[in-house]
């Protein structure tokens, strides 16, 4: 069974109706003009924490209800009266005041966590579940917050030696919001921070500030962790900046598979300044730098997919058409047809193998037809192989949309 939670306003209605019911039993029928009154800080208390910005208002009830009850029950009002209805006040806006500052610093201390989560890839879930306690421990500087909204660039730049690893992270996720150049040099130097994560940061802030921070960002490319080499990457394509390609095709040789990934993805991601030179790569010596290429031609669209039947229409070697497969499927539906085309034209075996893998692979049913001739009269018995393996596969989905 489900726990049964009550929503907090009615609880604190209920404890606001408690503390009524007190007043007048204990302050008009007993006389009691002092004890009755502790209980009143619990309703005080908690509605501070759980609306800090309504936090004075069951305080001035209770202050009022006091006031009136003791008026009725002695005739005046004594300064001790007046005095504990006034510390209700004082208690519910110190409350409410700590309790507004600690969901600042929850919310700050949260997206530090989920960015954490997110480059350390580790489950966010996980992280999240450990934040009660651990969110002490962060000792975030909120000031940061004020700096970001009021763009006080050298308030940032100051925060960038504070000692808290966590406080630089926010500063110089704050100097990449600003996106102001003079920042650059700060943010270089942020890139040999000791702090794997802030240097993470300051690589992707980089990428807002345009030209200048380019020579920078190549040098990140080189970093010793494979985070911010990665990051780093992503930033360089994201930038648009040309001179940034050459670089980009050498990351396709990085040590780090993942690495190499994202120098794929923002080769993809320039116009067409990059067909050329990916083209060129594409028939480089290093087997890295050709998949590379090819694979980025996958992402390219329609560009792309000329580049890539022509690269399969010149008979490539064995070692390029894993890579060859891949970038076709990436291109989606827009492949079917020069593939079918391919199909029907090209003699070497191991192309039409790797066609029938795809064609399977991007589950159109409509190419049916033409791959069971495949299957049927082929001269090639890999290539029938594949051909019935697609057929299969097709045929399942077919049968599923039938349904």
């Amino acid at each position: 069974m489900s726990p049964v939670t009550t929503p907090r306003s009615l609880v604190l209605i209920g404890l606001l109706l408690i503390c009524t019911i007190l007043a007048f039993y204990m302050g008009l029928l007993l006389r009691i003009s002092i004890v009755y009154t502790h209980f009143f800080y619990v309703p005080i208390v908690l509605g501070g924490l759980w609306y800090p910005r309504k936090t004075l208002l069951p305080a001035l009830y209770l202050g009022f209800l006091h006031l009136g009850v003791e008026y009725v029950s002695t005739g005046g009002l004594e300064f001790s009266v007046i005095a504990r209805a006034g510390s209700f006040v004082l208690v519910a806006a110190l409350v409410g005041l700590v309790a507004g500052r600690i969901r600042r610093d929850d919310r700050v201390s949260l997206q530090y966590l989920s960015s954490y989560a997110e480059r350390v890839s580790t489950p966010r879930a996980r992280i999240l579940s450990t934040f009660d306690g651990v969110r002490m421990s962060l000792g975030l500087n909120m000031d940061v917050e004020r700096m970001r909204g009021q763009g006080d660039l050298a308030g940032l730049l100051r925060t960038l030696d504070h000692t808290n690893p966590e406080v630089r992270y926010q500063a110089v996720d704050a100097l990449g919001t600003l996106g102001d150049p003079a920042a650059a040099e700060r943010l270089a130097q942020a890139l040999r921070d000791p702090d794997c994560g802030v240097r993470w940061k300051a690589a992707e802030a980089l990428g807002r500030l345009g030209s200048p921070a380019l020579p920078f960002l190549l040098h990140a490319i080189h970093d010793s962790s494979a985070d911010i080499r990665w990051r780093a990457t992503l930033t360089l394509g994201s930038s648009g900046e040309k001179d940034a390609i050459p670089a980009l095709i050498n990351i396709l040789t990085d040590a780090d598979r993942y690495v190499r990934g994202r120098a794929i993805v923002a080769l993809a991601g320039f116009g067409e300044d990059v067909v050329d030179p990916l083209a060129r790569a594409a028939e480089n010596e290093d087997p890295l730098i050709r998949s590379g290429a090819i694979r980025a031609f996958g992402l390219r669209g329609d560009p792309g997919l000329k580049v890539l039947v022509g690269i399969l229409e010149r008979t490539p070697g064995e070692e390029l058409l894993s890579s060859l497969e891949d970038a076709f499927f990436d291109q989606g539906a827009r492949a079917v047809a020069p593939l079918l085309e391919i199909l029907r034209n090209v003699k070497d075996a191991p192309v039409r193998a790797l066609v029938c893998r795809v064609l399977g692979r991007l589950g159109d049913v409509e190419t049916l037809p033409l791959i069971a001739q495949v299957r049927d009269h082929d001269e090639d018995e890999g290539v029938r192989t594949e051909a019935a393996i697609t057929i299969e596969r097709l045929s399942t989905l077919a049968g599923r949309k039938s349904k």
